[in-house]
């Protein structure tokens, strides 16, 4: 599976890609073009087929919808800095200035944030996203191999 933070300003995912036999490689799961950053967790194809609609230029969430299929899900940033979700047949805008996490290590994730942010600072830096992703690869071995960030 995977983990994948965004916020307005930028979207961060982990690498590790596992089967059902747990094995485990790597994989990019976050692209943009000049009009949006997307990452993508569940299905491999679903990743593929989402950087591939970036690589063509998708210029609004639901340009994605097409590379998403009914076991995946996509957090997509615009220019404008709105978060949007998107699964099969479906984009939603997320509350504004929201910081949301998707896939199997994205609620600890989250977790982590949250509890960080309670104390320390209103909005994360990419280095604490990358501190809350490392946290859940931690302890979960369907997350980790490293953290791609990409922001405009």
């Amino acid at each position: 599976m995977t983990c994948i933070v965004a916020t307005a300003s930028f979207v961060a995912a982990d690498r590790r890609i596992t089967d059902e036999l747990h094995e485990a490689g790597t994989m990019r799961k976050v692209g943009k073009n000049k009009h949006l950053i997307a990452g993508t967790a569940g299905n491999a194809s679903s990743v593929l087929a989402v950087l591939a609609l970036l690589k063509k230029g998708a210029e609004t969430p639901e340009d994605l919808l097409e590379g998403i299929d009914k076991d995946s899900v996509a957090l997509v940033l615009t220019t404008e800095g709105k978060l949007w979700k998107c699964v099969k047949d479906e984009a939603w805008a997320c509350p504004l200035g929201s910081i949301e996490a998707i896939g199997s290590g994205g609620d600890l994730a989250y977790a982590w944030l949250h509890g960080y942010y309670q104390v320390a600072k209103p909005v994360p830096s990419v280095k604490d996203v990358r501190t809350a992703i490392k946290f859940a690869a931690s302890r979960r071995v369907d997350c980790g191999g490293g953290v791609d960030v990409r922001h405009f």
